[in-house]
């Protein structure tokens, strides 16, 4: 199945949880770990996650590597805390 994926796609990610997301960008693949926090929620997670990669992806004219460091970053971040405005709180603190 994932090699399927790999061939509709240029550019594919795949999030692994506590364990990070591997990336898939034309030839190369990349596996980038999460940091270890202490988790408080896991509600949002892949949202956020998802969201952070996108636009970081932009705003580095396509580069999925930062991207995906970013994302990890941000998703870990939100996962200390409960709640939306408290998630939001936390990742807005360590911009």
């Amino acid at each position: 199945m994932l090699a399927d994926y790999r061939q509709w796609s240029h550019l594919l990610v795949m999030t692994r949880g506590p364990y990070g997301c591997t990336v898939y960008f034309g030839d190369e693949e990349r596996t980038f770990p999460s940091p270890k926090v202490p988790v408080i929620e896991l509600t949002g997670a892949g949202d956020i996650f998802a969201t952070a990669f996108l636009v970081r992806l932009h705003q580095t004219a396509g580069n999925p590597w930062e991207a995906a460091r970013f994302a990890n970053e941000i998703a870990a971040q939100s996962i200390q805390a409960a709640g939306l405005q408290a998630k939001m709180d936390k990742i807005k603190q360590n911009l």
